[in-house]
């Protein structure tokens, strides 16, 4: 990854002599790495204990700046706005049936409906409500 520019950024933080296994059958190195590029600083890094996250593998984390991933002008979140379905137009309401019900059909929504539903216990269970 040297070669590409990239380094191994908690192994920087950490030192690469005090970096832990990162798999449970590996000897003495860890086979798990965050690579970055040269810019991107580390401000806290380091590994969970085995057994924290699902598999056989620590979790590597770190903390980096905001404005090193974003730039440093981060822009203002933008919340689109809402567009309402004008009921009013017939070839309108007409499209909108038309590609909901395409939609309905390719993600075969009834029969994963009846699935989840067959499935659901009537009434719920005391704990449950």
């Amino acid at each position: 990854m040297l070669g590409m520019g990239l380094l191994d950024v908690i192994g920087r933080w950490h030192g690469t002599a005090k970096v832990p296994r990162t798999h449970t059958t590996s000897k003495d190195s860890p086979i798990d790495c965050v690579f970055a590029t040269a810019h991107i600083v580390c401000l806290a890094g380091g590994f969970l204990a085995f057994g924290r996250l699902l598999g056989d593998h620590r979790g590597l984390w770190l903390d980096v700046p905001k404005h090193l991933l974003l730039g440093c002008k981060i822009p203002p979140l933008l919340h689109a706005s809402a567009r309402r379905l004008k009921l009013n137009d017939p070839r309108i309401v007409e499209k909108y049936l038309n590609k909901l019900e395409y939609l309905v059909i390719d993600s075969n929504l009834h029969t994963r409906m009846n699935t989840l539903h067959s499935r659901t216990v009537y009434p719920l269970p005391p704990h449950l409500v």
